[in-house]
């Protein structure tokens, strides 16, 4: 309650999470966040605008493999569930053929 002024001033800076994919996700951001920030840091220190300029080319390069992973996984996926469609629709066809066959020998 003494600090409440205070931490009132903070409520527009604080991140809203909740527990479903969409506040994972924001974590998931908001620690990326800090250790990008972190690391900026420590470059710049370290080896000043070029390393900084290094720092954000590999964080670039990180950012487009993992696009390039949920891509290639999507991919996977969604041509899994066809060629499983296309084999259960291949049964269906394959056991009506052999029903109508049936009715025609009788």
């Amino acid at each position: 309650v003494q600090n409440l002024a205070y931490d009132l001033l903070k409520v527009p800076l604080l991140w809203r999470m909740s527990s479903d994919a969409r506040g994972y996700i924001l974590w998931i951001a908001r620690m990326l966040g800090w250790l990008y920030v972190d690391l900026d840091r420590v470059v710049d220190s370290a080896a000043g605008y070029k390393g900084r300029c290094a720092l954000v080319f590999a964080a670039a390069v990180c950012v487009w493999l993992c696009v390039r992973i949920v891509q290639a996984f999507v991919t996977f996926v969604a041509s899994s569930l066809l060629s499983i469609m296309k084999e259960g629709d291949g049964d269906r066809a394959d056991a009506t053929a052999g029903t109508s066959e049936s009715k025609k020998s009788r």
